[in-house]
């Protein structure tokens, strides 16, 4: 009976043996599904992920060829509007150079005018000056008239005219 004890007692150990073996095999298992799961959805969003950036990819690569184009058209543009421009640039530099010359001229002859002016006005003061002076002389008493023969004639010249001088002209020589 030793014997039998024996063997049920290791028949027992063997078979607890082989369940543990099982039971950590099952949840080892659980595990790797778990892990298998989890790598499954992280494929689909790497697959996703790559995907997109393909097609990231072939639409950066479209507009490249595109941007290439665009310089290119640019480029043969430029080579056409550069001439234009520097043929422009030298219209306004003679054009900045004739301003600059018309304006220089135009100083001078302002110059040269409010010269004028100033002449013609001093003239013109002196003039009028002389004018009212030979006015004075004309209707003012004059000291020969007491040298002369009184007649009718010479007291109407020698008289004091100023009496009868117009308003208007004494403003006008003003």
């Amino acid at each position: 009976m030793r014997i039998h004890c024996t063997v049920a007692i290791l028949s027992i150990l063997v078979s607890t043996g082989l369940l543990l073996i099982i039971y950590g095999q099952n949840h080892m298992l659980k595990m790797l599904n778990k892990a298998v799961g989890k790598l499954q959805t992280d494929l689909k969003a790497l697959d996703v992920q790559y995907t997109d950036k393909e097609l990231l990819k072939v639409s950066l690569e479209k507009l490249l060829d595109q941007g290439k184009k665009v310089v290119e058209e640019l480029e043969v543009a430029l080579a056409s509007v550069v001439p234009q421009m520097e043929k422009n640039k030298n219209e306004n530099d003679v054009c900045q150079a004739e301003k600059k010359t018309k304006a220089d001229e135009l100083a001078s002859i302002e110059k040269e005018q409010s010269e004028t002016k100033a002449t013609l006005k001093a003239e013109s003061d002196a003039w009028a000056q002389e004018i009212n002076n030979l006015k004075e002389n004309l209707f003012g008493y004059n000291p020969i008239c007491d040298y002369v023969k009184h007649n009718p004639l010479t007291e109407k010249l020698c008289a004091n005219q100023t009496q009868n001088l117009p308003k208007d002209e004494t403003s006008e020589t003003k």
